[in-house]
């Protein structure tokens, strides 16, 4: 009998410690797909406040007992993370900006001018956030925020953008 116990215990140890890996390496995945989303290249150079946000973001979608939850796992596949009700501001701004630095890099791969097709696209990404966090306290203000992205972008690529010309 003590043999059988001692099997058991083993089994059940062996067990967790393969629990424990597969979650470490979840959170592994889950920090390198935050840093590649956001373009953080080293969680140092990052402010408090951004380390705080950053911290929030990976206890939010993994925990060390059981890993990786639904929205982790599509933050991973799936590169969005997903506003609702609760979001925050700074959660909304980092969804925005996010979706208008990929319109802008589509936009400017091809042509310096802003379109109408472009301006009904930058609507659909704010209907979509709206839509998102529908019931929510916070009133986005996705006009100032476009305007700020915009000229952070424009000066990061002014030599790209206007060599298309």
């Amino acid at each position: 009998m003590n043999s059988y116990n001692n099997a058991y215990n083993n089994s059940r140890r062996d067990a967790k410690a393969r629990d424990l890996a597969v979650y470490e390496s979840q959170r592994i995945d889950l920090v390198n797909a935050i840093k590649r989303e956001y373009g953080i290249s080293d969680f140092s150079a990052l402010s408090e406040s951004e380390k705080q946000a950053a911290r929030k973001l990976i206890t939010e979608m993994w925990s060390p007992k059981t890993g990786l939850n639904k929205a982790g796992e599509a933050f991973i596949n799936e590169g969005a993370r997903s506003l609702k009700k609760e979001s925050t501001e700074d959660d909304i701004k980092r969804e925005f900006k996010r979706r208008v630095m990929l319109l802008l890099n589509n936009k400017f791969a091809s042509s310096p001018l802003f379109n109408a097709s472009d301006a009904h696209n930058l609507a659909e990404i704010m209907d979509d956030i709206k839509s998102d966090i529908k019931g929510s306290k916070v009133k986005p203000d996705f006009k100032m925020w476009f305007y700020e992205f915009m000229c952070v972008y424009v000066n990061n690529h002014k030599g790209d953008i206007f060599k298309k010309q």
